[in-house]
């Protein structure tokens, strides 16, 4: 189970506003009438070799089992892309998440909105 954070950790590490490409999406889950729920602080279950959870604050909460993250190019560093992967592999395999990831690039591009669209309604039907 996530721990949902209400702590000091989860107060530093809210964001204050969204990105360019955050507001976008949010535009395109309301222009569809996607419930969601937005910068949910979690602390993941520790892993048997981690020495400490792991924090995460997920861009979007869509239903109850589809977490959405908008990554900007600081996802593309292996440091980055590493501790992806353990999220998504956490939430997934532990959790009964389905996770999407979209790029800051994608989401900006129109001509990709239908396919953004499409992906997070067949996840959704499809939990």
């Amino acid at each position: 189970m996530i721990k949902r954070l209400t702590n000091q950790w989860a107060k530093r590490n809210a964001k204050s506003e969204y990105t360019k490409a955050e507001m976008r999406f949010l535009g395109l889950l309301s222009k569809y009438k996607i419930p969601f729920v937005t910068q949910v602080p979690m602390e993941l279950p520790i892993q048997p070799e981690d020495v400490r959870p792991i924090h995460i604050v997920p861009d979007f909460v869509i239903g109850k089992h589809l977490i959405v993250f908008i990554d900007g190019d600081i996802h593309e560093t292996e440091r980055v892309k590493h501790k992806d992967i353990q999220v998504d592999f956490i939430l997934k395999n532990q959790l009964d998440y389905k996770v999407l990831r979209f790029s800051n690039e994608n989401v900006m591009d129109r001509n990709l909105e239908d396919g953004i669209i499409k992906k997070i309604w067949d996840n959704i039907l499809n939990i």
